[in-house]
């Protein structure tokens, strides 16, 4: 920290596009560290190079080949891309005061031995736990048993990992106790989540919304997208009124596109691929509901968005989710994410007798709660105490 009381921070991300909504919450992060930094540098992969901030901001993309590839050749290169981090973190470690390591950084155990070796404050950003999804992610490699395997590797990173972090900062309790960190309270430190208000806004009145049901996030095993596709044809038995939406990308696209060939759902569902961050607004004031069925989560980034833009979440009750969501009051809870329970839960939903109330009760909490300004100063709080 400097004589104005400014910050020197480096900010490392995981390669974006491997996160659903990467860029924009980087984009957001950065948003709301302006006001508050001398340098900021932030080392991700693939941020788009079109986007201005002031000449304060340094974005370091790192190169990286994430095609899918055999596990072994993916896990050599996935440690080639965390010895750049620390490569590039080395070279500007004189400019820098601080290390944040935010959405899926969490592992990156080289990068954290060479801030603490550099004598930088390390700050640690809960936004989920790499070895949950991996539980999910690889749960059919290595004869069914690479999820445990790489489950396991991957939480004793991460312990490792919050022991050298000097701050730990969650968006609520409830993250805490899924990630299972609660040994660390002492330097945990709890604030709202953030995002842009203004970009994620209620442009269609909700009278006006067709029933149309929606997915948007990455398309892999720990999001529960394949429950939602083979809940589709349950739903229609009893609700021929609906459409679907499916928006994102991930290595389940052409699975998912074979399922709903093979039961004559093609033409009933649309789905969009990867959608850039600044169109997403107009696809949630389209929808009528949003279901995000995960297995594991922090809090879904499009949970907070869909809410802003009026439109009611289905969602599991997985990490920060029940902090953020109260049931039948500003959205739904799934009980659990089976075809079922995600089919009954949405009929009910589409029924409720206040589900317009419901959906201007999201945008509502969501815009009294989740401004710049307001994450902006709990930040400058939290690093001026750390910074002591």
């Amino acid at each position: 920290m400097d004589e104005d009381g400014l910050f020197r921070i480096c900010v490392i991300t995981c390669p974006l596009g491997e996160i659903a909504g990467g860029h924009g919450l980087v984009h957001d992060f950065i948003k709301v560290l302006e006001p508050l930094v001398d340098e900021l540098f932030v080392i991700t992969r693939n941020f788009p190079e079109d986007i201005v901030f002031n000449p304060r901001v340094h974005i370091i993309n790192v190169r990286h080949d994430s095609k899918r590839q055999p596990m072994l050749i993916r896990v050599a290169k996935q440690v080639l891309w965390q010895l750049r981090v620390s490569f590039n973190l080395i070279k500007i470690s004189k400019s820098v005061d601080m290390v944040i390591f935010y959405i899926g950084s969490e592992s990156y155990l080289p990068a954290n031995l060479s801030a603490k070796l550099l004598r930088k404050k390390i700050v640690s950003i809960v936004t989920g736990s790499t070895s949950k999804s991996a539980k999910e992610l690889y749960a059919k490699t290595v004869y069914g048993y690479g999820g445990v395997i790489f489950s396991h590797i991957l939480n004793l990173l991460e312990r490792i990992n919050y022991g050298l972090a000097d701050r730990i900062i969650a968006w609520s309790q409830g993250i805490v106790y899924h990630v299972g960190i609660e040994r660390y309270e002492y330097k945990i430190r709890l604030t709202d989540y953030f995002f842009d208000t203004s970009l994620f806004k209620l442009e269609k009145d909700f009278p006006d919304r067709r029933n149309l049901i929606g997915f948007i996030g990455r398309l892999s095993e720990e999001k529960g997208v394949m429950n939602f596709v083979r809940a589709i044809p349950l739903i229609l038995n009893k609700r021929d009124d609906t459409e679907f939406l499916i928006g994102g990308d991930g290595q389940l696209l052409e699975k998912i596109k074979d399922e709903l060939q093979d039961k004559k759902l093609a033409n009933m569902v649309a789905i969009t691929g990867w959608i850039p961050h600044e169109h997403l607004v107009c696809y949630f004031n389209d929808l009528r509901l949003l279901v995000t069925p995960s297995y594991t989560e922090a809090i879904p980034a499009v949970a907070f968005q869909g809410m802003a833009c009026g439109t009611p979440v289905l969602a599991t009750p997985v990490g920060g989710v029940p902090d953020v969501i109260s049931d039948e009051e500003n959205g739904f809870i799934l009980k659990d994410n089976s075809p079922q329970r995600i089919a009954d839960s949405v009929i009910k939903a589409l029924e409720h007798p206040r589900l317009e109330e419901i959906a201007l009760a999201a945008r509502a909490f969501i815009e009294g709660r989740y401004t710049y300004e307001a994450a902006t100063e709990r930040f400058r709080i939290i690093l001026h105490s750390l910074a002591k």
